[in-house]
């Protein structure tokens, strides 16, 4: 038994990677009809993905591409109608030819705008309207910009391959959207908070707050994250939590001095099918939006110390209060 890395995640699961979907979204974003319809088929074929999936992705990225609001608009409500369709009809090769000509249409406002499409070989990829193949009245250039050449009828928009840049395009990487979730988290409680409760939790032992965290997290967290119960830590997760010391059944316990449970007893939640795991379907969505993010926030702004353990294969979550 090898490690099983991220990609075999993906290939086990049908799913396209974040890699290839921001492939294809170059492709669609920069390349003649018939090579981006080529590259959306060549990623169905050589992973074996649905459209569907695609779509989703596809929805996913286009938030994190610079684009006027107008044009995401329509690109938006184009992919949800493909989404729709491909529920109703049972031959999806005419939605993968809608999918590519709402991106043909979207690549158009885009240049006219003079946004930019994302680069191929990387997140942050200068860019610039390069001429088209065809004749026709030149496109306007990006506001600011200079030193590069206007594009004709349907300008592409081509990314790093392209010299003379006039602009950047700025796709979020796994740090942005980390920060983003970490904001999220803050704008939900006042700003005050975090300090005074981590000041009150500074009162009482680590496993009062562990404890009492746990308890809480299953009536509060339902709605987000699904059905999920107390339970002790896994044997793995203990080391963490172990000082040596034998744990309380209970503060009426430890008042007794009666130390007899295992470290991490009554700390852990798991979560039975993570609802933002299994609706997400992306190991790196999972990571960087939610289990890191929250880890931080409640580590080092609330205080207490959590450790979320995805399991991808089951969509299973193991909270572990008191442990980093």
């Amino acid at each position: 038994g090898g490690e099983v890395g991220e990609g075999e995640v993906y290939a086990c699961t049908g799913q396209p990677t974040p890699c290839d979907v921001e492939r294809l979204c170059v492709a669609l974003l920069n390349e003649p009809y018939a090579e981006a319809h080529g590259a959306l088929s060549e990623l169905q074929r050589g992973a074996g993905v649905a459209l569907v999936d695609v779509v989703r992705e596809l929805g996913h990225l286009v938030f994190r591409v610079h684009m006027p609001p107008e044009a995401r608009a329509a690109l938006v409500e184009a992919l949800a109608a493909v989404e729709y369709n491909l529920s109703t009809v049972p031959d999806p090769r005419l939605q993968a030819c809608g999918l590519v000509g709402a991106f043909t249409q979207a690549r158009a406002a885009i240049a006219g705008a003079g946004a930019l499409a994302p680069g191929a070989s990387s997140r942050r990829a200068s860019a610039r309207v390069a001429e088209h193949e065809a004749g026709g009245v030149r496109a306007p250039e990006a506001a600011g910009a200079g030193g590069g050449r206007g594009g004709r009828r349907g300008p592409r928009l081509r990314g790093d391959r392209a010299a003379g840049a006039q602009g950047e395009l700025e796709v979020r990487d796994a740090a942005e959207s980390r920060a983003v979730a970490l904001r999220t988290l803050r704008a939900l409680l006042p700003p005050w908070f975090p300090r005074a409760f981590a000041t009150f939790l500074s009162v009482f032992p680590p496993w009062f707050g562990a404890r009492h965290a746990a308890a809480v997290t299953p009536l509060v967290m339902r709605w987000l994250i699904g059905p999920a119960a107390v339970n002790d830590v896994p044997p793995e997760g203990r080391a963490a939590l172990d000082d040596g010391t034998p744990a309380p059944a209970s503060a009426l316990y430890a008042a007794l001095g009666l130390f007899g449970e295992a470290p991490g007893y009554r700390q852990g939640v798991l979560v039975e099918r993570c609802r933002v795991l299994e609706e997400a379907g992306c190991a790196s969505v999972c990571t960087n939006v939610c289990k890191l993010p929250t880890q931080k926030f409640f580590t080092e702004e609330v205080g207490l110390p959590l450790t979320m353990n995805p399991n991808f294969e089951t969509f299973e979550c193991q909270f572990v209060y008191g442990a980093t």
